[in-house]
């Protein structure tokens, strides 16, 4: 370090520099500062992230995407007010009298001294008052400056109220990593400590971050309370080093410690550290932390409150948020005052009196693996809506608020969930909060933004595919949006449809492919509907007992190995009993095979006075075994549990109702079922609708598109198993801008020409969907995020009937004039055969 370093510690150089930083909006202007106050080229003054030369290797293996990595920094000020509340009341966060979670803590430091007790509302925000969330709001803040969307990339900055660190604990605490410092706290949310760094690769070319921290004075102790700053950069790999490295500024006595220095300080009362209106730096703290990220590489760059700006990513990253955050738009965008403002408090807050879902959602459930529950919530959109909340997402696996991973809306098109008419319209939240520790470690990465791929994840999500495919109200919902989308076309594609059938009957290899399946006479599936009688529940059930049984009767049934157990409850409790906030109902099952106590996978959904439960047989049943389930409902206010009892026999496994192969194992049991053929099974024909240009946005196509399939659900009359034939409605884009060329070059043969596409894409889009049928069981570990799943075939037809469309009436008419009167010869001989 040069001589001078003692000039470049003056504290009024300091504040000059912290005040540059702090309103810099580039990594050029950082690195332009720090030159000029010598710091930057100096290496003796950067000291290793978290004392580890090897630093990289955890935090360039953090989120996947900023917004996610962004995410972490705001729950780290979560916890930070949370730490600050109960240090200064003096209670220990790991002792006895701690809250045992994060809701509790809310509840405990946010809602007891205005409501009088911590049982009120137990931490959800949701409960607040629109004021009272605008005002605890102003203890974390998140503020974008810097250049305009279309400039460039903006700065974001996260300021706190929270408990804030001396400069030399920083270090330890907010520069450190993998110290495990909250692992032991039960009601923060933090725990691997170094979530927090996920944001550094995505902070513009250089990886440049500010960090600013003053200690609470409550917390501070004797010890000189300045605020400490620093500068994170990364170097890149060289010479000498193979890897990235993390470093930040610590020239402070950096000659004298074998790590390094400490951070630079500043000893100042108070700083501006949080913004006011579009003022990013202008509310003055005495404490508190900000951190600064430079040229954050958001794909969310507009205006923060639009359509497609962070705030609308933000809410589904972290839709229960803890505690409210106070977002400020500070770039120059032009408006009035309050749109540069706004409380974001998570999707739970804003959909909780929504008058953009269904009537009766959004709906709960409940799901259990290896005996551990996991709460359901389905949101059921109205037409056209869903694209203010959410995008591609549809399934948010939740924990503590804050969203772990993601599935896309396709899992809403897989056969097994079918709902593919609602696929643009369901949004459901798995709230994980409640799983074990272990379990969380097998079903989540410690970036926590994915799933690790395992059967524990393919298990929850086959248990989300029976709660959706046999929830009675989503059935109703898509049928009638089916109904809405096709009904007025198809009475006038039954001449198209008998001309498919002929077509398919002349052809003895196409019969066999195709006409195995049968055709419905009614393309709508009816549901009982109790008309001009609303359901109205009640707080606390006052019945829940078996389907048309009385209450006590013990229910004896029969059972399948490898088919799951489906009891129906009457009840006149609302539909949130078992996911809502306060004394929320609770179930249990009780499972005892042979005698012997087991533990058995189940679902639960509450709709409109029914409650469906899915049971999994124990893996070690057998035939002929007896089952002894016990299920009871409860809550904090009820005097005596709801208690059904149900006694199941065992029976041998059934045949797949559609043809395919038996899952019949051993002699006896084939000769109890009957004799077993292995069959090859057909597909339903489609009903067909023609799509025109100016329906082209409602089919998401345009003039290159060519058909559409849409899963209409499963043919009638098979009951419940999943081996029924799915139905398939075909739309077929008879504006398609290939169609038209040909149409316009030969336009007396535009009839022609026509059917033959018509009848060409229905034929592709057959082939498709039978391939995908057999093949249903693709590895997905070969797959990538973007790749066609088999089991999801709408999209597979849909990019194979696009690629077809240039060259498909094109090939038709050519091969339809070739005739091989000789041997075709391919290239060219010469007389004595030759190669020329």
């Amino acid at each position: 370090m040069s001589n001078s370093v003692d000039n470049r510690l003056r504290s009024g150089r300091l504040s000059s520099l912290l005040l540059r930083l702090l309103k810099s909006d580039s990594g050029e202007e950082v690195v332009a500062a720090l030159q000029a106050a010598g710091f930057w080229d100096d290496d003796a003054c950067w000291r290793l992230y978290g004392d580890s030369a090897k630093n990289y290797a955890a935090a360039g293996n953090q989120q996947r995407s900023p917004e996610a990595a962004l995410v972490e920094k705001l729950i780290n000020s979560v916890d930070a007010c949370l730490m600050r509340r109960i240090l200064e009341v003096g209670i220990d966060p790991m002792g006895e009298h701690a809250p045992r979670s994060i809701r509790e803590a809310v509840a405990m430091f946010y809602e007891e001294a205005q409501r009088g007790s911590i049982r009120d509302h137990q931490g959800f925000i949701k409960h607040w008052t629109a004021q009272r969330r605008t005002e605890v709001a102003r203890e974390i803040t998140l503020s974008v400056t810097g250049p305009t969307a279309s400039e460039g990339r903006p700065s974001i900055t996260i300021a706190d109220a929270g408990e804030g660190q001396l400069p030399d604990a920083l270090p330890d605490t907010i520069l450190s990593l993998e110290k495990g410092l909250k692992e032991t706290i039960p009601f923060v949310q933090g725990k691997f400590n170094m979530g927090g760094t996920g944001v550094l690769r995505f902070c513009g070319s250089r990886n440049l971050q500010l960090i600013l921290s003053k200690r609470s004075p409550v917390l501070a102790g004797p010890a000189p309370n300045k605020w400490g700053f620093t500068i994170v950069r990364r170097e890149p790999p060289n010479e000498h080093r193979r890897i990235s490295v993390y470093r930040y500024l610590a020239p402070v006595g950096a000659d004298d410690s074998p790590n390094g220095g400490s951070v630079l300080t500043v000893d100042a009362p108070t700083l501006p550290i949080f913004p006011e209106g579009q003022n990013a730096y202008a509310r003055k703290a005495e404490f508190g932390t900000l951190v600064k990220l430079y040229e954050y590489d958001t794909r969310f760059r507009t205006h923060m409150f639009r359509r497609g700006g962070l705030q609308e990513r933000l809410d589904l990253l972290i839709p229960g948020l803890a505690l409210p955050v106070r977002l400020h738009e500070c770039r120059n965008y032009s408006g009035e005052a309050r749109s540069f403002e706004t409380t974001l408090a998570g999707l739970d807050v804003r959909l909780a009196d929504s008058q953009n879902l269904e009537s009766g959602f959004p709906d709960s459930g409940e799901i259990f693996v290896n005996g551990e529950r996991i709460g359901v919530t389905i949101y059921a959109f109205k037409r056209g809506v869903a694209r203010t909340y959410r995008r591609t997402e549809g399934v948010l696996f939740v924990v503590n608020g804050q969203t772990h991973s993601m599935l896309s809306d396709r899992f809403f098109r897989r056969k097994d969930v079918g709902m593919a008419y609602l696929a643009d319209s369901l949004l459901v939240l798995l709230d994980c909060s409640d799983l074990s520790g272990l379990t969380k470690e097998e079903l989540f990465l410690n970036s926590r933004d994915r799933l690790a791929e395992a059967e524990l994840e393919r298990r929850i999500e086959e248990e989300l595919a029976d709660v959706i495919f046999n929830h009675g109200a989503l059935r109703t919902l898509r049928e009638q949006r089916r109904q809405e989308d096709t009904a007025a076309k198809l009475g006038n594609s039954k001449p198209l449809e008998d001309a498919l059938n002929q077509i398919l009957k002349r052809s003895p290899s196409l019969s066999a492919l195709f006409l195995t399946g049968t055709r419905l006479s009614n393309p709508f599936s009816t549901v009982d509907v109790t008309v001009g009688c609303k359901f109205v529940g009640k707080p606390h059930p006052t019945v829940f007992k078996f389907k048309d049984r009385p209450y006590g009767d013990l229910l004896e049934r029969t059972c399948n190995l490898g088919q799951r157990i489906r009891l129906t409850f009457e009840t006149d409790v609302v539909n949130d009993y078992f996911k809502r906030d306060m004394n929320p109902g609770r179930l249990l099952v009780d499972a005892v095979l042979n005698g012997s106590r087991v533990t058995v996978d189940h679902t639960l959904n509450l709709h409109d006075g029914f409650a469906h439960l899915n049971v999994h047989l124990p893996r070690d049943a057998r035939r002929k075994d007896t089952l002894h389930l016990t299920v009871e409902v409860t809550d904090a206010t009820l005097v005596e549990s709801f208690v059904n009892q149900t006694e199941l026999t065992v029976l041998a496994a059934q045949t797949n109702r559609s043809g395919g192969a038996s899952i019949i194992k051993t002699r006896e049991e084939e000769a109890e079922n009957g004799r077993v053929e292995k069959r090859q099974s057909g597909i339903a024909l489609p009903k067909i609708v023609e799509v025109t240009q100016d329906e082209w946005s409602t089919r998401e196509m345009d003039a290159y598109s060519a058909l559409r399939i849409v899963n209409a659900g499963l043919e009638e009359g098979d009951g419940e198993g999943r081996g029924q034939t799915p139905i398939y409605d075909f739309f077929v884009n008879v504006d398609n801008i290939y169609l038209k060329t040909e149409e316009k070059a030969s336009p007396s043969k535009a009839d022609v020409l026509s059917a033959r596409f018509k009848f060409g894409m229905i034929l592709v889009g057959l082939g498709v969907l039978r391939h995908c049928s057999q093949h249903q069981e693709t590895d997905e570990d070969t797959l990538d995020e973007n790749s066609v799943r088999t089991s999801e075939p709408e999209e597979f037809v849909a990019q194979a009937t696009d690629a077809i469309g240039p060259m498909l009436l094109p090939m038709i008419e050519a091969l339809g004039d070739l005739e091989l009167d000789e041997p075709l010869v391919y290239g060219e001989q010469s007389g004595d055969g030759s190669e020329p």
